[in-house]
C-alpha cells in the first residue's frame, strides 16, 4: 500500500542515533552542493536496504538529476525540463508532501500522480521526499527498489528528517556562494571601471578586460568583437589566452553580420543569446576546435550604446548549462561597461588619428605646394607616402590626355628587375572598372593577395605583391585623374581601422597637387600654342592673296609640328583638289596640285565630312581609308586630317602626315594643328568673302549702270497734248526691271501710247525690254495702226531673239482732235477709262508677243469724254500683296480712282501709288510698278 507521512512514528534507538549523527554532519557540511548531495546519498543508503538513490535539484528553467545505483556508483548527471504539475515529481514540487509507494503494481490506481520517467527497469517500491526549506522546494529525494514492500513508514520519516536537513544545508550554501559571487562581481566591475578610466588604448583596454573576466569568474574563454565603422562586419579585438589572441589578431579575424553563428546573430539582432549546450544549438559555429576543444556552452551579449550595437562580449564555458541568472546579470553589467569603454577609447583614438592625419596632410601639402612640374609632384607623393604610412610600395598612375588609359608616372619600392616592365604597364578604363573604381567612385578598393592575380595584369600583380594592395582614386572635381596604389604587409581589418583614412587623405591631397600642376602645365602649353598661333596669324596677315596665305600655313604647320608634310586641299566641285603641299622630309615629295580627293573614292574624306572633326590615323596601311595606289604615292604611315570649315561648309581639308606615328596623337600637337586649321579656315573664308564682296560691288556697279541705261530708254519728258494732261510712273521691283512705257507723237495731232510687261525680272528682262522698245519705235512710224503694229513687232522679236521670254504689250493711239482712242492688246488687258459716268475696262483679245508667229490682236476704239481718265497699268499695281498675302486687286484700284475723281493726272497717279504702297505695308514689292494716266481736260468755264 502507499501512504503519505502525516504524523510522527517512534524510532528505534539506534536509528535515532544515526539520524542525529547525520543531521549534525549535514549542519557542518561544506557549501559545495556536490558534497552535500554525496553525503545525503551515503546516509540514505546507510539507513535503508540496498536501493537506487535519485536526487533532483529544481531550477527556474530546468532540473538537474544526480543518480546512484544500488552499489553507490554515481551515474552521469543529466538535465531535463520539469513540468510544474506533471508526474510524481511535479506533484511533489507543488504539494511539498512526501510519498511512500509499497508496490507500484498494487497501488497504481491509488497514486496521487503517475511517474513521468521512461525506465525499461522501473522500480516496484519507492520513497519520494521533497527538499523543502522556508516553504520552497529546492529539489526531491527518492529511494527506489526492485522489490515490493521493502520500505516502511519509519524509512519515510527518517528520509524526511534527512531531506529537511539537506535542504537547509543547500540553502545555506547557496546563500553563501551568492554573497561571495556578488562580492566578486562588484570587485570585477570596480576593477574594469578603473581600467576604463586609466587605459586609453583600446587594444590594451579590451585585452585587460577579457583577462579580468576570465580570472575572476573562471570562464573557459572570453573574447570581444568590435563593429567596423561603415561596414557589415565586426573585427576581433581581444581574447583570453595569448595563443588565440595573438593568432587571431595576426590573421585579422572578423565575422560578417550575415554569416551563420552566435556572434553574427547577436550583432544583427542586438539581443543576448545563451546556448546552454552548443552541441545542439543550430547557430553554434566553433571558433577553432584545435584551440578551444572544450567549449560546451556559450553566451554572447551585445555591446550597446543607446540603440547602436558596437560589438559583442562572447563568453564560453567548459560545462553545459553554465550560465544562470546571476551570470546573465553580471555579464550584462560588464557588457555595458565595456561598451562605454569602447566608445571612450574610440573617441580618444579618433582624436589622436585625426590629429595625426592633419599633421601628415600638412606635411604632404608643404612638400607639394611649391612644386609646379607634374613629374616632381608625382615623385614627391610616392616618396612621402611610405614615410608617413609605413607602406612597403607606392605607385601612381595618371590618366592620359590622349585617351582613356592610365600610365604610370612614379613608383617607389618596386624591385629593380620589375621597374622597366611596370613602366610599360598601362591600365585601361575597363581594367580600372574591374577594380571597382568606376567613374564617380570615391572609396578606396582593397585587394587581398589571393585577388591580385584575378584583378590585375601579371606584371602589375607581381610588382605590387603584398598581403593587401589598396587602390585609391585621385579625384579632381569629381573626375578621376589618376590612381594611387600602395602595398601593405598587414591584415585587411587593421588597415581599414588605421591606415585607410590617412591614405585616403593623402590621395585627396595628391589629387589637388596634381591638378594644380596639370593646370600650370596646361597654362604653359596654352601660352606656347598661343604664341605659335600668333606667329602663324602675323605671317598670314602679311600675305597678299590666298595662295600665298596657304603656302605660309603649309610651311609653318610642318615647322611648328615637326611633322614630315602638310597639304591643304580646297573644295573644287564635288571633290577636293590639292592647293598647296610642303614637305620637310627630303625623301618625301609634296602632293602634286593635280591630286584630287573625292568622298565616293576616299573613305577618310567621307568620315571627315560626316564628323566635321579631326581624324587621327596611326596605321594607314590597315585603316582602309585610302586605296593602295594612293598609299604608295603618299609614302607615309600616319596622318591627321582636319576639316577647314567656313560658316557651315567644309571648304577644305588640311592633311599633316609623317612616316612613323610617333607624335601624331599627342594633345599638344592636336591643339596646334586645330588652331592653325581654324586660322586657315578664317583665311579661306576671308578670301571668299573678299571675292564675294568684290563681285557684289561689280554687280552693283553694273546694275546701277544698267538701271541708268534702262531709265534712259524711257521718255525724258512727257509729251504736251492740247486739251490733255499726261502723268507716268515706272518703279522696278529690283534695280532693273522688265516693265516700260513710251509715247510716240504721230501726225494729225495723234499720240501713240505703249505700256509693256516683260515676263521676267532683272538683267534678262531689261535686255528684252530694250529690244521690244526699239522694235516698237521702228514699227509704229511705218504702220501706226495698233493691231498691225503689234503683229509686226511680234514677227521682229521672233526673228531677232531665241530666248523663251515674251512680253505683254498694250498699244493705244489717241486722237486729240476727235478725242477718240484706238487700241490693241498683246496679252495685256490692264487699261480702263474712268469719269463721271463710271469706269469701263478697255480690253481686247490678243496673245503675248514673242511666242507664236501668227499671234493676232483685236483692234478696238473708244471715245474719251471731258474730265475722263485713260489709265493703263501693269500687274505690279493690282497684284501687289500685303504681309497677309492679300492682293490689292482692281476693286481697290477703282475705289481709289473714284475717291480722287476731278484731280489732275499727276495727283491721280500719286494717289493710286500711295494707296497701293499703304496696302503693301512692310511687304516688299515682288513685281515692277508701271502706271500711265491721260486725262482729257474739262472745257473752260464761261467768262462771267
Amino acid at each position: 500500500m502507499s501512504e503519505t507521512a502525516a504524523g510522527l512514528h517512534p524510532l528505534a534507538g539506534q536509528a535515532l542515533v544515526d539520524l542525529q549523527v547525520a543531521s549534525q554532519a549535514l549542519a557542518r557540511a561544506q557549501i559545495d552542493e556536490e558534497s552535500v548531495l554525496t553525503f545525503l546519498r551515503q546516509q540514505v543508503q546507510h539507513l535503508l536496504p540496498p536501493v537506487r538513490v535519485h536526487i533532483l535539484l529544481f531550477f527556474a528553467e530546468n532540473s538537474q538529476l544526480f543518480a546512484w545505483n544500488r552499489r553507490g556508483e554515481a551515474l552521469p548527471p543529466s538535465y531535463f525540463e520539469t513540468a510544474a504539475a506533471q508526474g510524481i515529481i511535479g506533484w511533489l514540487r507543488e504539494t511539498k508532501e512526501a510519498l511512500l509507494v509499497g508496490d507500484f503494481h498494487r497501488d497504481w490506481e491509488a497514486l496521487p500522480a503517475r511517474p513521468s520517467y521512461d525506465n525499461p527497469d522501473p522500480p516496484r517500491a519507492a520513497i519520494f521526499v521533497p527538499l523543502v526549506v522556508a516553504d520552497e522546494a529546492l529539489g526531491a529525494l527518492s529511494a527506489q527498489s526492485e522489490e515490493p514492500d521493502v520500505f516502511t513508514p519509519d524509512h519515510l520519516w527518517q528520509l524526511r528528517i534527512l531531506a529537511n536537513q539537506a535542504a537547509a544545508a543547500l540553502r545555506a550554501g547557496r546563500l553563501l556562494r551568492s554573497e561571495r559571487w556578488r562580492a566578486n562581481e562588484l570587485q570585477t566591475l570596480a576593477q574594469i571601471t578603473r581600467s576604463v578610466v586609466s587605459i586609453l588604448d583600446l587594444d590594451a583596454l579590451l585585452s585587460h578586460i577579457v583577462e579580468v573576466i576570465e580570472q575572476n569568474f573562471g570562464f573557459y574563454h572570453v573574447q570581444i568583437f568590435v563593429v567596423e565603422k561603415g561596414s557589415d562586419r565586426a573585427l576581433f579585438r581581444a581574447s583570453s589566452g595569448d595563443q588565440t589572441h595573438d593568432l587571431w589578431r595576426q590573421m585579422g579575424r572578423s565575422v560578417q553580420l550575415h554569416e551563420k553563428g552566435i556572434i553574427p546573430w547577436v550583432l544583427s539582432h542586438g539581443e543576448t543569446l545563451v546556448a546552454p549546450d552548443v552541441s545542439i544549438d543550430p547557430l553554434y559555429v566553433p571558433d577553432d576546435p584545435h584551440l578551444l576543444p572544450n567549449t560546451r556552452s556559450e553566451i554572447a551579449i551585445p555591446l550597446r550604446l543607446e540603440e547602436e550595437v558596437l560589438g559583442v562580449l562572447d563568453v564560453q564555458s567548459a560545462k553545459t548549462n553554465a550560465f544562470g541568472p546571476e551570470d546573465l546579470f553580471i555579464l550584462n553589467a560588464l557588457a555595458d561597461t565595456v561598451a562605454l569603454a569602447v566608445t571612450n577609447a574610440q573617441l580618444y583614438a579618433r582624436v589622436q588619428e585625426d590629429a595625426w592625419i592633419t599633421v601628415a596632410l600638412l606635411e604632404v601639402a608643404e612638400a607639394t605646394n611649391h612644386l609646379t612640374e607634374l613629374q616632381e609632384v608625382s615623385d614627391t607623393i610616392v616618396r612621402i607616402t611610405p614615410m608617413l604610412t609605413g607602406v612597403t610600395l607606392c605607385a601612381l598612375w595618371l590618366r592620359s590626355a590622349a585617351g582613356p588609359i592610365y600610365q604610370i608616372a612614379s613608383e617607389w619600392g618596386v624591385p629593380e628587375e620589375l621597374k622597366s616592365l611596370l613602366r610599360k604597364q598601362e591600365l585601361s578604363e575597363e581594367a580600372v572598372a574591374r577594380l571597382g573604381l568606376a567613374a564617380g567612385e570615391t572609396q578606396p578598393r582593397l585587394l587581398r593577395s589571393q585577388e591580385l592575380d584575378e584583378q590585375l595584369p601579371p606584371i602589375l600583380a607581381q610588382a605590387l605583391s603584398a598581403d593587401v594592395v589598396a587602390f585609391m582614386p585621385l579625384l579632381a572635381k569629381s573626375e578621376c585623374i589618376g590612381l594611387l596604389a600602395v602595398s601593405l604587409t598587414e591584415p585587411e581589418a587593421h588597415i581599414s581601422q588605421t591606415r585607410l583614412p590617412l591614405l585616403k587623405g593623402i590621395a585627396d591631397q595628391a589629387a589637388s597637387a596634381l591638378e594644380n600642376a596639370q593646370l600650370i602645365a596646361a597654362q604653359r602649353q596654352e601660352a606656347w600654342i598661343n604664341t605659335a598661333l600668333l606667329q602663324v596669324a602675323e605671317a598670314m596677315g602679311r600675305a597678299r592673296d590666298l595662295p600665298e596665305t596657304l603656302d605660309i600655313v603649309a610651311r609653318l604647320t610642318a615647322a611648328l609640328s615637326g611633322l614630315d608634310r602638310c597639304t591643304i586641299f580646297l573644295r573644287h566641285g564635288d571633290g577636293f583638289q590639292a592647293a598647296i603641299s610642303h614637305a620637310l622630309a627630303r625623301d618625301l615629295p609634296p602632293i602634286p596640285p593635280t591630286q584630287r580627293l573625292h568622298p565616293d573614292h576616299t573613305p577618310l574624306l567621307e568620315h571627315l565630312l560626316a564628323q566635321r572633326a579631326p581624324i587621327v590615323v596611326n596605321d594607314l596601311q590597315n585603316s582602309g581609308f585610302f586605296s593602295p595606289a594612293w598609299l604608295q604615292a603618299m609614302r607615309v604611315n600616319a596622318l591627321t586630317a582636319l576639316p577647314l570649315i567656313a560658316g557651315d561648309e567644309v571648304v577644305g581639308v588640311m592633311v599633316v602626315d609623317e612616316v612613323t606615328p610617333q607624335r601624331i596623337h599627342t594633345p599638344r600637337l592636336l591643339d596646334i594643328l586645330g588652331g592653325i586649321a581654324n586660322q586657315a579656315s578664317v583665311a579661306i573664308e576671308r578670301a571668299r568673302l573678299h571675292r564675294a564682296e568684290f563681285e557684289q560691288q561689280r554687280i552693283a556697279t553694273e546694275l546701277n549702270l544698267a538701271h541708268n541705261i534702262q531709265r534712259g530708254f524711257l521718255p525724258e519728258s512727257l509729251p504736251a497734248l492740247p486739251g490733255y494732261e499726261i502723268a507716268a510712273l515706272w518703279e522696278p521691283a529690283r534695280q532693273i526691271g522688265g516693265d516700260f512705257y513710251d509715247f510716240f507723237p504721230l501726225p494729225d495731232g495723234r499720240l501713240g501710247i505703249v505700256v509693256a510687261d516683260v515676263a521676267d525680272k532683272g538683267i534678262p528682262a531689261a535686255l528684252y525690254m530694250a529690244l521690244c522698245r526699239t522694235v516698237m519705235r521702228l514699227v509704229v512710224y511705218s504702220d501706226p495702226a495698233p493691231a498691225a503694229a503689234l503683229q509686226r513687232v511680234n514677227t521682229a522679236i521672233l526673228d531677232t531673239t531665241y530666248s523663251d521670254m515674251f512680253v505683254a504689250l498694250y498699244y493705244a493711239v489717241l486722237d486729240s482732235t476727235q478725242h477718240s482712242l484706238c487700241y490693241a492688246s498683246g496679252g495685256h488687258g490692264l487699261a480702263l477709262a474712268a469719269g463721271a459716268a463710271g469706269a469701263r475696262f478697255l480690253r481686247g483679245r490678243g496673245m503675248v508677243l514673242g511666242v507664236l508667229a501668227d499671234a493676232q490682236a483685236e483692234e478696238h476704239s473708244a471715245q474719251l469724254a471731258a474730265d475722263e481718265y485713260l489709265i493703263i497699268y501693269t500687274d505690279g499695281v493690282t497684284d501687289a500683296v500685303n504681309e497677309a498675302l492679300e492682293t490689292y486687286d482692281e476693286e481697290r484700284l477703282l475705289a481709289a480712282i473714284q475717291q480722287h475723281a476731278g484731280c489732275t493726272a499727276t495727283e491721280m497717279l500719286q494717289a493710286i501709288h500711295a494707296d497701293v504702297r499703304a496696302w503693301q505695308g512692310a511687304a516688299p514689292p515682288f513685281d515692277d510698278f508701271t502706271l500711265v494716266i491721260v486725262r482729257r481736260l474739262p472745257p473752260p468755264a464761261p467768262a462771267a
